[in-house]
């Protein structure tokens, strides 16, 4: 559980570092959109696998 617990820390640390970039570069605000996405599905993964272990 700890290990999950590191995990979802640092998923949680590249969504907010992703948020930052798309809020201070407007340009690429959809790049980030999409890796939100696919960090969202990725989070929601971990969280089934920290549940199941």
């Amino acid at each position: 559980m700890a290990a999950a617990g590191w995990i979802l820390l640092g998923i949680g640390i590249g969504v907010g570092v992703t948020f930052l970039i798309a809020r201070n570069n407007e340009k690429h605000f959809n790049k980030a959109l999409n890796a939100d996405k696919d960090l969202k599905r990725r989070l929601k993964a971990a969280v089934k696998a920290a549940r199941s272990s």
